[in-house]
């Protein structure tokens, strides 16, 4: 029997959920490791600090013992008869006569029980300062020449580990009266008690190291469940893209919920990671700057698009109400007719301009307007532009003011619509017979082109939200002057999209200078511009 052939969409399917599979495996386990390695450090500076815990109760035992046989026998009675000292588990001796080599090698006294015989070698582990700094230690007032640990090892090197830290002495020189003594005791007990502890207490920490792996794992993949569902709706989609009736009608269901639980009205959501799984929180980060980014953009189009009805609806209104007009009565009357096509024909052209205005700045988000970059001379461009304006407005002056020679490498066209979006709106803010002037110039790598005029100016308040779309800083004079709040949103993309940007000053009744700065060119212009 021939084995079923799957079609592409489940191939493809499979495909992308062995990849995301493998990925999503090395995430669990890497975390995983990494928690327990973290648990491990954690148990290993535990048991270290644990050693040193014992060490020290030790000693400060065997001081303490050796303290109060000090207080309570002399000298000559320790050294005579030793049992008091055997009870404390302490060794006494007078300080031995030995030379400065032998001490520091760290070999001891045959006085101590027999350690450093024939068959034993006393080695020093290391040596207190000899200044006692550790004044907290109950034999302070008696240490004269310092405290050591030793080690008793074989002379022939084969001593094996266990009894060479079960030889492990503390040793400390003391000084009474006129008498110097030596006192030693096996650190034996504690060493036995941590040969005890520290086993037990590591396979418990194994057994909660394995266990934590579980219990890791499992924590990771519930965090990764959002991801997961994620990933397999986009796997899903991939797969239909490629063959879209590959889809039944369940997947499309089990899609269709997956997908759902973010949508327009939940956009606020986010995917909250613990802050220990560092990678992932990471990721989880991206994702909500992601969705964070869209839901700006979503307001933003919302926004875009109530503002754009509602420009639509006045001149939409202003015709209605004249076809009304033309209906009941002004269709007898030339005067009303005539007043009517012309408004109608006004209102159109308003729309027309402001659909073209709204198709460019969609089209340039969309990135489908490609930039025509080409050489030319910017003073060249401003005497073009002051030529057309002195043709179409006889009502202001026009002046070009200290212009250089400034190559710029840009879109001609572009550059020149957003020179003019400027002029245009010095000519609406300004009285007639004022100066509208124009001037280019160099500063370093840059290219300064500026509009200037002597018009009405705008408040300080008002200068930052210039170049939003649809702002107006006086919705009544932007009606008189028939603006529809897009050129500057233009003008602005244009510059942005060339790598530069605006400088604007204006003041109250003295007038607004702009300034396109865009980077300069480093080629000479083309002959055919």
């Amino acid at each position: 029997m021939a084995a079923p052939v799957m079609s592409k969409t489940e191939a493809a399917r499979e495909k992308a959920q062995g990849r995301g599979e493998k990925i999503r495996s090395s995430l669990v386990l890497r975390f995983s490791l990494r928690q327990a390695g973290s648990l491990l450090l954690a148990f290993i500076f535990f048991d270290i600090l644990l050693t040193i815990i014992t060490g020290g109760v030790a000693v400060w035992q065997i001081e303490t013992r050796t303290k109060d046989l000090l207080k309570s026998y002399s000298v000559a009675e320790l050294l005579a008869d030793g049992r008091a000292a055997a009870a404390s588990g302490v060794q006494l001796s007078a300080e031995p006569a030995v030379s400065a080599a032998s001490s520091d090698a760290g070999e001891s006294s045959p006085a101590f029980g027999g350690r450093g015989s024939a068959e034993t070698l006393a080695t020093s582990w290391f040596w207190s300062e000899q200044t006692q700094p550790a004044d907290w230690l109950p034999l302070s007032a008696w240490v004269s020449g310092g405290r050591r640990f030793s080690l008793s090892r074989s002379r022939s090197g084969q001593t094996p580990l266990s009894q060479l830290l079960l030889s492990l002495h503390y040793e400390v020189k003391l000084k009474s009266g006129t008498d110097m003594l030596r006192s030693s005791a096996s650190l034996a007990p504690a060493v036995r008690l941590l040969y005890g502890l520290l086993p037990a207490l590591g396979l418990l920490q194994l057994i909660y190291v394995a266990a934590g792996l579980g219990r890791s794992r499992r924590a990771v993949r519930r965090a990764l469940r959002p991801l997961n569902e994620l990933a397999a709706a986009a796997n899903t989609l991939q797969a239909a893209s490629q063959d879209p009736l590959g889809l039944s009608e369940a997947e499309l269901e089990k899609l269709t919920g997956a997908l759902s639980t973010i949508g327009v009205e939940q956009l606020d959501r986010r995917l909250e990671v613990s802050s220990s799984q560092n990678e992932l929180q990471a990721l989880a980060q991206a994702i909500n700057c992601m969705l964070e980014r869209i839901r700006q953009g979503y307001d933003s189009q919302v926004r875009f698009v109530s503002d754009a009805s509602h420009e639509l609806r006045t001149p939409l209104a202003v015709i209605q109400g004249y076809v009304a007009l033309l209906q009941r009565w002004g269709r007898q009357d030339p005067a009303v007719l005539d007043e009517s096509i012309q408004a109608i024909a006004a209102e159109t052209q308003s729309m027309k301009k402001l659909i073209d205005q709204l198709l460019f700045l969609a089209r340039g988000e969309n990135n489908s307007l490609k930039l025509n970059l080409t050489g030319f001379d910017a003073s060249e461009l401003l005497d073009e532009l002051l030529y057309e304006a002195r043709l179409i407005d006889q009502q202001h002056r026009y002046e070009k003011r200290g212009s250089d020679q400034a190559l710029l490498q840009a879109d001609r066209v572009l550059i020149k619509q957003a020179l003019r979006i400027l002029m245009d709106n010095s000519v609406k803010y300004s009285p007639a017979g004022s100066v509208i002037s124009l001037s280019c110039r160099r500063s370093g790598d840059r290219v300064l082109l500026q509009v200037q005029d002597n018009g009405i100016g705008m408040a300080p308040e008002d200068v930052p939200h210039i170049f939003d779309r649809f702002y107006r800083s006086d919705e009544s004079r932007a009606r008189k002057t028939g603006g529809s709040g897009l050129g500057l949103a233009i003008a602005q993309w244009i510059a942005r999209r060339h790598g530069g940007y605006f400088e604007v000053v204006s003041r109250l009744g003295f007038g607004t200078r702009v300034t396109l700065v865009l980077p300069s060119a480093t080629a000479e212009p083309d002959s055919d511009t």
